[in-house]
């Protein structure tokens, strides 16, 4: 495998809904990595890889649909370079920028916590207890990400991650970051231990199920500069979760309080009128 340093502007929660405009999608997601980019580095991002982590439940097919050509790519802009591997796509947008989209997976445990699977395919039951969705997807060849969500990680929940944080080696399990986390709030104290165990925190920007909320995409990220393979992205981003966790740096905002409360509050009334 060739590796070589590379400059990686990425969103590591990224989720692509049926009720998202693709082309606007995209068009969000390119710019927003871009910019991350740009104002860490402060050069043209043109040599950076833009990099997703694609997250999706058990209802979405989102990867399959583009490998499989179910999904109109061309009107979004987009043009699929064929696969060298199974977890991967690398898409050109407008013809000149490229996206390297990674599969994965997210899971509801019994616990009704999310987990994510990332660099995987496979399918995981909902309602599995969280250390037995962990077990699966590092069977799976996946890497596991418990990802910060609003509510789930307080009282009985709260101190089931810590537990697991604690019992977490590092490149075994990830923490996730999320836009949703207001901007000024004190970091969690399962991230604030994860940091001392060196575990890896992966922010990304987790747009919700709603109209508009494509413009989320890749809002919130993060950079870093290290080895990485373009022929083979998904033993690349094993290795760069299972690396140095100082490497993988924050990029972007994260939403202030007003604005989690708005989103969330679109999010319930749609969920109440269905």
């Amino acid at each position: 495998m060739t590796t070589h340093l590379t400059r990686i502007s990425a969103d590591g929660h990224l989720h692509v809904y049926p009720q998202f405009r693709l082309d606007q999608a995209f068009d969000s997601l390119m710019a927003n990595l871009d910019c991350n980019a740009r104002d860490f580095w402060l050069s043209d991002p043109q040599d950076t890889v833009r990099l997703a982590f694609l997250t999706e439940g058990s209802d979405c097919r989102f990867f399959e649909q583009l490998r499989d050509g179910t999904v109109n790519s061309a009107a979004a802009g987009l043009e699929i370079v064929a696969p060298r591997e199974a977890l991967s796509l690398t898409l050109i947008h407008r013809g000149s920028r490229k996206l390297c989209l990674i599969a994965g997976r997210q899971i509801v445990t019994r616990e009704r916590l999310e987990v994510l699977g990332l660099a995987m395919r496979e399918s995981i039951p909902d309602g599995l207890s969280v250390r037995e969705t962990i077990s699966r997807i590092v069977a799976s060849g996946g890497i596991p990400v418990l990802p910060w969500a609003p509510g789930k990680w307080l009282f009985g929940r709260g101190r089931l991650v810590r537990e697991l944080v604690a019992a977490g080696q590092s490149g075994t399990l990830v923490l996730g970051d999320s836009s949703l986390r207001p901007s000024g709030w004190p970091e969690p104290a399962s991230m604030r231990l994860a940091r001392a165990r060196g575990l890896m925190i992966l922010p990304g920007s987790d747009p919700l199920p709603l109209p508009g909320e494509e413009r989320q995409m890749g809002a919130y990220g993060f950079v870093y500069e290290g080895p990485f393979d373009p022929e083979h992205p998904a033993d690349s981003v094993r290795a760069l979760l299972a690396g140095d966790p100082t490497r993988s740096i924050p990029a972007g905002r994260r939403n202030n309080l007003l604005q989690v409360i708005s989103r969330l509050h679109r999010l319930r009334k749609m969920k109440k009128d269905v």
